[in-house]
């Protein structure tokens, strides 16, 4: 998210929830969550805001531009949450791509060992055919003569 820094984030989430809400627990009462969870996202560590957190806060009139980005007004908080959706869901595209490529290389590794394998086995196959023809070939001229 462009202008999006978590430290912010959290502290404006805390300026919010103290001056609109009362504080963490009046936050975590109007949309419905444990206190707990405003707490992860106001915390120095915390981690980036789900959109369906995003959109809790924006159902109670919390404006997601100024939470997000320190500005206030220039976006809806329905173009934001538009915005968010789109890259959650290009994330959930390229885990799943992701996903799709570790299981093309795992295969590609079994094919790898089985073809590694199957080459062994005619190699050894080709040594005990020379070994029979070495073994056999002279036995059979010697008859002949």
């Amino acid at each position: 998210m462009e202008g999006f820094q978590i430290k912010y984030f959290s502290e404006r989430l805390k300026e919010i929830a103290r001056k609109d809400f009362g504080g963490n627990n009046g936050l975590a009462e109007a949309i419905s969550v444990s206190p707990q969870i405003i707490s992860n996202y106001t915390q120095k560590d915390a981690r980036e805001p789900k959109a369906s957190f995003l959109a809790k806060l924006s159902s109670v009139g919390v404006d997601l531009n100024y939470l997000l980005t320190g500005e206030r007004g220039k976006l809806l908080n329905g173009e934001i949450l538009e915005r968010i959706k789109k890259l959650e869901e290009n994330n959930i595209r390229l885990e799943r791509e992701v996903d799709e490529l570790k299981e093309y290389k795992e295969l590609s590794l079994k094919l790898l060992i089985e073809n590694r394998s199957l080459a062994d086995e005619v190699e050894q196959l080709r040594v005990q055919s020379e070994k029979d023809i070495a073994l056999h070939v002279p036995e059979r001229l010697a008859k002949k003569d």
